[in-house]
This record gives C-alpha cells, sequence and structure tokens, in this order.
C-alpha cells in the first residue's frame, strides 16, 4: 500500500508541490492570524451582508490547528461534510484504483455535481432565519 501511495506522490508531483505550497501559505496565515489582529475579511459578506459558503472556513483550519474538531466543524459545517464526501472517495481512488472512482467517471460526477447543489443550498440557509446555527462562532 505505502509503495502505491509513493508512486502517486511521484505521478503528481507538480500537484504536491502547489499542495505543499498552499499548506505553507496556510501555516504562515495561520501564524499570523495566532500574533496579530489581522484577517482576510470575505469580500461577498463586506458587499452583500450575507454569509457565502466559505464564510467560517478560516475559523475552521483555526481550530483544526488547535485540535479542536468538533468547533471545526461548527464553524463551516459544509467543510467538514465535503471534506468527507470527496476525500474518502479520493483516499480510495488513490490506495485502490476503482474503476468507478477513475477521473470522470459517472461516480465523481455526481460527487462534484451533487457537492455544488449542497454548497448552494448551505449558502442559502445560512442566510435565512432559523438556521443561525450554520453560521460561523464570530457572526453569532
Amino acid at each position: 500500500m505505502n509503495l502505491k501511495i509513493c508512486n502517486y506522490i511521484k505521478e503528481h508531483k507538480s500537484q504536491f508541490k502547489t499542495i505543499i505550497f498552499f499548506i505553507i501559505l496556510g501555516l504562515i496565515y495561520y501564524i499570523i492570524t495566532q500574533l496579530t489582529s489581522f484577517r482576510i475579511p470575505c469580500p461577498i459578506q463586506s458587499i452583500t451582508g450575507l454569509f457565502c459558503p466559505g464564510c467560517g472556513i478560516t475559523h475552521f483550519f483555526i481550530r483544526i490547528m488547535h485540535l479542536d474538531f468538533i468547533g471545526a466543524v461548527k464553524e463551516n459545517y459544509a467543510v467538514a461534510f465535503l471534506i468527507i464526501v470527496l476525500g474518502i472517495p479520493k483516499l480510495i481512488q488513490i490506495i485502490w484504483k476503482p474503476d468507478c472512482l477513475k477521473k470522470n467517471s459517472r461516480l465523481w460526477q455526481v460527487l462534484i455535481f451533487g457537492s455544488l447543489i449542497f454548497i448552494i443550498i448551505f449558502g442559502i440557509l445560512r442566510n435565512i432565519p432559523g438556521f443561525e446555527f450554520l453560521l460561523p462562532s464570530y457572526a453569532k
């Protein structure tokens, strides 16, 4: 199994370099947010006053860094859900390479389309009265 993962990494070297770049960038941003009051504001919320589906992602990852997984989920339920819904099939694809999870397979198309529908519904619901529990902690 480790050999399969190593081969996958070798085959996708440039993608992993990109991932590592964004992880390093994220860690730098995390350090800045911990040492200062600086935060990148959501442009959609700044312009419209509405919370987009991504509002709370920074807080989500800060809580992950603090190993507060329940708090992270409460910051953005959509991110937590999508990490599971898309992450588990991706791991299965990397390790076992089943035909049903090949690139552009019907199952991947359903997962991606379903995820987009979920994100749109989540973005709408979190702005409707009665669904305040979907808002990030800084908005409550």
